[in-house]
């Protein structure tokens, strides 16, 4: 029995060795083949290219494709521009709405400011009636009175 476990051993680790042998063997042929595929994809490019080349429609793409590109870059810059000024001009709509409320609500404080004032001048100038109407008064009361001690002046003189 312990023969056969050795043999069983033995023939285990034979086949191990293969088994990772042959494992390496066909990394290596999957890479190898990989690189094929990759040479040949580059030369048949390069043939077309090379095929190409001598063509006066690619002669004059290959002049205008710069141009192109560069055409590009300026619509799309010229997109973003345009967005820019969008959104400006959108800004630029909502503070003008911002300022003519303001200007109203300034209009409006304003005139009332000016009927407050003209109040006040109205209140001013009747004070300055009553102020006037007052002073009459008391010279007149003051004109009275004298009147009156002239007058019981007399009348003591009178009497007496």
């Amino acid at each position: 029995m312990p023969v056969v476990k050795d043999l069983m051993k033995l023939f285990c680790e034979k086949y191990k060795k293969q088994a990772k042998s042959e494992h390496w063997q066909i990394q290596l042929i999957e890479q190898k083949l990989d690189e094929h595929i990759a040479i040949t994809v580059i030369q048949d490019t390069i043939h077309t290219w090379y095929q190409f080349r001598n063509w006066v429609w690619f002669r004059l793409f290959q002049k205008v494709r710069p141009t192109l590109k560069r055409r590009r870059v300026d619509e799309s810059d010229n997109q973003r521009l345009q967005d820019e000024i969008t959104e400006h001009r959108a800004t630029i709509a909502k503070k003008d709405s911002v300022i003519t409320e303001l200007n109203k609500n300034i209009e409006d404080k304003e005139g009332k400011i000016s009927d407050l004032k003209k109040k006040h001048e109205a209140k001013e100038d009747n004070s300055k009636d009553l102020e006037t109407q007052l002073h009459e008064k008391e010279d007149n009361i003051a004109d009275l009175e004298k009147q009156v001690k002239m007058l019981q002046n007399t009348i003591s003189d009178v009497n007496a």
